[in-house]
């Protein structure tokens, strides 16, 4: 079957990313990722899904950016694929399509962040031609 890779719309679509999202955060729970969600979107958070039929089998959110660093952006934001389509490109076409959107929008870089311990991640961003520029420094708030 075909894949379709298109931006959700509307709140049914982004409600129906929780399954994935989960893949890579498997500690939120499906509340909290429903009180975070209504948060996000008004700031600028999209998301494309990958779907065969009416399943979605792979995603990644992204936020338009401005910042001195990076000038204007789209940053990547949990790029996710189902288990049962791995290691098939899917990823790569994410990306791919996200790229385009930023180069439609004038945008200078694509950015990421990626889980340390996620390796296999890590080598599909060094085959789309990323490089690692810095370190992203996290301090969790009491």
């Amino acid at each position: 079957m075909t894949l379709e890779l298109r931006e959700l719309q509307g709140d049914a679509e982004y409600a129906a990313i929780y399954p994935l999202i989960q893949l890579l955060n498997p500690e939120m729970t499906e509340a909290e990722f429903h009180a975070l969600l209504p948060e996000m979107r008004p700031l600028g958070y999209g998301c494309v899904a990958a779907f065969e039929g009416t399943a979605m089998v792979g995603l990644c959110g992204f936020w338009r950016r401005t910042q001195f660093w990076n000038r204007r952006s789209l940053q990547l934001d949990n790029l996710v694929v189902a288990e049962s389509h791995r290691s098939a490109g899917l990823g790569a076409q994410l990306m791919r399509w996200l790229e385009a959107l930023a180069r439609a929008e004038g945008r200078q870089m694509l950015v990421l962040d990626s889980y340390v311990h996620n390796h296999a991640s890590h080598k599909l961003y060094f085959r789309e031609g990323y490089i690692i520029q810095g370190y992203h420094f996290t301090k969790k708030l009491d």
